[in-house]
């Protein structure tokens, strides 16, 4: 029985060793060309968009097909001259008039066919708005990169900013443990020794804040990839831009030559278009011809005739929907206008924040950022040797700490800004 029960318990610790292990957080160094190929690969939104792409072919196929033909076949439920039901004999039961009786049988056939280029106005429609499920897949496309990158970015710079508070963090638990030997001896007052210990609290509060937003990014980013709920991405350093010579028309141009916006606008006035002269041309009836066949019901037995089926116009010429094509039509010529007047302010808006994020960065001196690192070593060392106070100690620390995170909040403004004006412009302007 203790033999049995030892099996269990190792049987229980096996399976949860398996689960934690399968919720083991597995890191994974990505660069971003590396993020771009998995999120092409997987991301369900691009994967679903992709089915109504194809099923507008599915819709241009369906245009092409002809009409059914109609087929139809009557008789006689009960034939009372030869007593019998549903009678498809061929067979003289009884006469008439001299005449053999066997029963009625009618068979037709018809076949629509539409006129006025009925056919052919449906076919450009379905096209059209196949160009159109495209210009949709690629504006959906052009988002959700700029959500990548952005997502990138932002947990790039998230986990350099926590490096930072953490290697403060880790100067001030030292200084404090230093701190308290020296308070025990009667050398410092226990004020200085809370201030500091304050002062840690509120870098693990901002560490902890900053976690969060490390939280969310990787959640963005995960979501974006359909990846694993335990991968934990850890992106490499973006790349530093070049400066380009780049004039505000050649990206307005670009933006109004590349947008899916645009196209899908310029797709939408050639539907309505296409659609006025298919509404027009619901105005000519449709000719229905078709051959028939009666065995005894008609002007002489085993009658043949062909007939013809055509409506009259002469209430309804589609006037109605002409009018609402039409004015779908001016519609979408207001639409088209809106349209390219607004990427043309949004790209003078990109411009001007990549712009102000640039000659923000021109103005730091390279030396800059090597200095900050010096201040919050050196101001550690003076503190402990005393040459100078608490209040002038956490002055400095605090002012490298916030320093260097500002160089990471703009060089992070200077990464999206510059993807924003390739987001806007839907190029590859700015690398």
């Amino acid at each position: 029985m203790q033999h049995i029960f030892r099996i269990s318990i190792a049987l229980i610790s096996l399976l949860f060793s398996h689960v934690a292990a399968a919720q083991t957080v597995d890191t994974v160094i990505v660069t971003f060309p590396q993020v771009e190929e998995l999120f092409l690969r997987n991301n369900y939104r691009l994967l679903a968009q992709r089915f109504n792409i194809t099923a507008s072919e599915g819709a241009i196929r369906q245009a092409r097909l002809w009409n059914n033909p109609l087929f139809f076949v009557e008789t006689s439920l009960y034939d009372p001259l030869n007593g019998k039901f549903v009678n498809f004999e061929k067979t003289p039961f009884q006469w008439f008039d001299g005449k053999p009786v066997y029963g009625q049988l009618q068979i037709q056939l018809n076949q629509l066919f539409l006129l006025a280029g009925k056919r052919s106005k449906m076919i450009h429609l379905a096209q059209t708005n196949r160009e159109i499920q495209v210009a949709i897949f690629s504006d959906l496309l052009r988002a959700l990169h700029y959500e990548l990158f952005q997502s990138y970015t932002l947990l790039y710079y998230d986990i350099e900013s926590i490096k930072i508070l953490r290697e403060e963090e880790r100067q001030l638990v030292r200084l404090i443990d230093i701190e308290l030997i020296a308070l025990n001896k009667g050398a410092v007052s226990g004020y200085e020794v809370t201030r500091l210990q304050f002062e840690l609290q509120d870098i693990r509060k901002s560490i902890k804040e900053q976690l969060d937003q490390v939280a969310d990014d990787e959640n963005a980013l995960r979501i974006l990839l359909s990846s694993d709920l335990f991968t934990f991405y850890k992106p490499q350093r973006p790349t530093e831009e070049s400066e380009p010579t780049m004039l505000t028309n050649q990206l307005l141009d670009s933006a109004l030559a590349n947008r899916p916006e645009m196209k899908i606008t310029q797709f939408a006035l050639e539907y309505n278009q296409t659609n006025i002269s298919l509404q027009r041309a619901y105005s000519v009836p449709d000719l229905n011809l078709g051959a028939n066949y009666d065995r005894s019901g008609n002007a002489y037995y085993d009658y043949t005739g062909i007939n013809m089926a055509i409506n009259l116009p002469l209430f309804n010429r589609n006037q109605g929907n002409i009018k609402i094509a039409e004015q779908q039509y001016l519609q979408s010529q207001i639409q088209q206008k809106q349209t390219e007047f607004t990427i043309k302010e949004e790209v003078v808006k990109a411009y001007q924040k990549w712009q102000n994020s640039l000659n923000q960065k021109k103005l730091i001196q390279p030396e800059y950022e090597g200095n900050l690192q010096d201040i919050s070593q050196a101001a550690t060392e003076n503190y402990n040797k005393r040459t100078i106070g608490l209040l002038d100690y956490l002055d400095k620390i605090k002012t490298a700490r916030n320093a260097q995170l500002n160089l990471f909040n703009l060089q992070e403004s200077l990464s999206l800004s510059r993807e924003f004006v390739n987001f806007i412009t839907n190029s590859k302007i700015l690398k």
